[in-house]
């Protein structure tokens, strides 16, 4: 109650503030530079919610977890297989690996300078391509990294132990919103 009070009071006396970056300030969340994106009613509410959803803690069971974990990790494999598969193919390439490695070697871009322009011969892969690529073994490295920190969070969970969850934590370890708790 005396939270409202101050923010009611805080709010009439400080207009340069709006509801939701006062909200911040007297709790410590955040300080006053931060809070400046939440100027419009619409963002209010919906950062108000994500306040609000941030402090509900979850309780779930080390298997709970464990099974989340599993199904979570075998969508994020299939993901992987999938551009596994397209990097195999471009690794297939010969042609296309050299003129990737040549094209990747050589700054492609100029930082402000004035400078000649790159000239690359017809039989080498366009910039665009080099950039797909690049695109595809990044995302190749963060679907391994993320099945990778899952994998390591089930191994060493300890069976029957209760766990107190945030938001974040129970999306995840890929727990989904049309799950039925026991």
């Amino acid at each position: 109650m005396w939270l409202l009070l101050a923010l009611h009071f805080c709010y009439i006396t400080t207009s340069e503030y709006n509801t939701a970056q006062l909200f911040c300030m007297l709790t410590g969340m955040i300080d006053r530079k931060h809070c400046t994106t939440y100027n419009t009613p619409a963002k209010q509410q919906s950062w108000i919610g994500d306040i609000i959803l941030q402090g509900i803690i979850f309780t779930k069971t080390s298997e709970e977890i464990k099974s989340a974990i599993k199904h979570r990790v075998q969508a994020l494999q299939a993901r992987l297989d999938r551009r596994n598969q397209t990097l195999d193919e471009i690794i297939g390439n010969q042609q296309k690996v050299r003129s990737y490695m040549i094209r990747s070697s050589v700054s492609n871009y100029s930082h402000g300078r004035e400078s000649t322009r790159k000239i690359f011969s017809s039989e080498h892969i366009p910039l665009e391509e080099v950039q797909e690529i690049n695109k595809l073994c990044q995302r190749i490295y963060e679907l391994e990294s993320e099945i990778y920190r899952l994998k390591l969070v089930s191994t060493h969970l300890k069976s029957g132990e209760n766990h107190r969850l945030q938001l974040q934590e129970l999306v995840f370890y890929g727990f989904q919103a049309d799950e039925q708790t026991a």
